[in-house]
């Protein structure tokens, strides 16, 4: 392990997080006034924030794009993001991984298969490591399941509660001040969603039959855009990996 290792963490956290920031943003609220479903538009999001807060599991899947840079995220939570798992996909280094990134998390224990490309980051030749030594960890470790150390896992776990805690995602999509206006109601994924036009350039879908959720959201700003669908399902079935690893075990394999 190199100190390399601290800069790879600090990359990945920061793009798990900013892939929420960047697709939720732009939203405002008004007081609340009536009970409706034609409401003034604040009013409607502001309804919208209190039903996604009070979902326990939850599903979002979208792109996000950044310069030239996109993050592919398809995720699953249940327990109010006490558990989740998905695929993040990268097409550039810059956003702190290259290509699928797939997660478990599990109260404080957070389990990653992740490609070569990604943990070159964590071990790198040097620290009683030869570059034959390295090359052959980073191949073991992108063979399988690995369970991060507790200080990463508390990391990664933080910044992806802002894509699996409802409550959290709720509260990201409220984030900002601004104007908002209604548009015309319309077919979203087979949902009737009524679009909710933000001053800031974004525009969320707001379920029209039964609590009125957020259907998808989309903005742009900044140099980025994207795109984020949500769906709600009725259970969510999250295990362990199999056969998973820790790094140290893996390192220790290949060295001896």
């Amino acid at each position: 392990m190199s100190r390399r290792s601290r800069s790879g963490q600090a990359l990945a956290a920061s793009a798990a997080a900013s892939v929420v920031a960047v697709a939720l943003g732009g939203w405002g609220g008004g007081a609340p006034r009536a009970a409706t479903g034609s409401l003034p538009a604040a009013r409607i999001v502001t309804l919208s924030k209190a039903a996604l807060s009070s979902e326990r599991t939850l599903a979002i899947a979208g792109t996000i794009r950044h310069g030239t840079a996109a993050v592919a995220i398809k995720l699953e939570s249940g327990r109010n993001g006490a558990v989740s798992h998905g695929v993040l996909d990268s097409d550039s280094k810059s956003v702190g991984f290259l290509g699928p990134l797939a997660y478990v998390a599990i109260g404080k224990t957070f389990y990653v298969h992740a490609t070569g490309l990604f943990w070159q980051q964590f071990v790198t030749p040097g620290s009683g490591l030869t570059a034959a030594q390295a090359a052959k960890t980073v191949k073991a470790l992108s063979d399988g399941w690995i369970v991060l150390g507790p200080s990463y896992a508390r990391t990664l776990t933080s910044a992806l509660g802002e894509l699996t805690n409802p409550r959290s995602v709720a509260s990201a999509v409220l984030a900002n001040g601004g104007s908002v206006s209604k548009g015309r109601p319309t077919k979203v994924r087979g949902v009737l969603a009524l679009p909710i036009v933000s001053g800031g350039g974004g525009t969320l879908y707001v379920a029209l039959h039964g609590p009125p959720l957020p259907i998808e959201v989309s903005g742009s700003g900044g140099g980025s855009s994207g795109t984020i669908v949500f769906s709600y399902p009725k259970s969510v079935h999250i295990t362990v990996p199999r056969g998973a690893r820790t790094l140290a075990a893996v390192t220790k394999s290949v060295v001896g």
